[in-house]
């Protein structure tokens, strides 16, 4: 009996772009466009889980393949996809499937990235679990990703570098560490856990605005939820991180 295929869809916004304030103290100064921001394609990553992943991403705009490869566990490999693109991601294999406001092919010297913000799922597709293969983003240079325990813990974080750390959790408490942009990571736990990123203002990826919390349960719905919170009022600065 042939294994079943996994189905990932999205769309590629038709325009991305930033604007900043020219000073960042006062909300009635002048918006101007972000030097770098636009684009006419984004930066499109999957990392495979397993050995021997088949993928093809298909175009539906366009009505063509974009890509057919194969892959191995802990690679990932890019994909460039044009602004508006609405896209299908088939494979043999679960994979992780991210887009990213990165306008180019990375080169192997590049140091940093535009962080996706929120959660990131397991390898069998869930906010909560025991196994996760994803890659880093970021600057790089703070500890933006926090591994927060459901259950008591005993988490391993290794890199396609071979590097290992292991950190052990008590349930409900949580540990922030840094990934490294571009690096494929596979964290492993004895227990329960979720993996969320969001950055503080001003340093390694920004801040945000907003994003959705998961529950314990690993939907959306739920009676509990447990996250990192920051909060940045009126351009002073970052005032608290709070675990709920």
């Amino acid at each position: 009996m042939a294994s079943p295929d996994y189905t990932y869809y999205g769309v590629v916004p038709a325009k991305i772009c930033r604007y900043n304030l020219t000073d960042t103290n006062d909300r009635n100064s002048k918006w101007i466009l972000a030097t770098g921001s636009t684009g006419n394609a984004s930066l499109f990553v999957i990392v495979a889980a397993e050995d021997n992943t088949h993928v093809k991403v298909y175009d539906l705009t366009r009505d063509k393949i974009a890509d057919d490869f194969n892959i191995n566990g802990m690679k990932k490999h890019y994909v460039l996809l044009a602004n508006g693109t609405t896209f299908k991601v088939v494979s043999n294999n679960p994979v992780s499937v991210m887009l990213l406001n990165y306008h180019s092919i990375p080169a192997a010297s590049a140091l940093s990235i535009t962080s996706p913000i929120g959660f990131f799922t397991t390898t069998d597709g869930l906010y909560v679990g025991k196994k996760f293969i994803i890659m880093g983003t970021g600057g790089g240079t703070s500890n933006d990703y926090t591994l927060l325990a459901l259950e008591k813990a005993s988490i391993t974080v290794t890199g396609d570098d071979n590097t290992q750390n292991t950190y052990n959790l008590d349930v409900n408490s949580y540990q922030n560490i840094m990934l490294s942009p571009f690096k494929v990571y596979k964290i492993e736990s004895t227990g329960s856990i979720m993996i969320q990123l969001v950055g503080i203002p001003g340093i390694g990826v920004g801040s945000c605005s907003c994003f959705p919390v998961p529950s314990v349960n690993g939907g959306f719905v739920g009676t509990f939820f447990l996250s990192k919170s920051l909060r940045w009022w009126m351009g002073m600065g970052w005032t608290k991180r709070l675990r709920i």
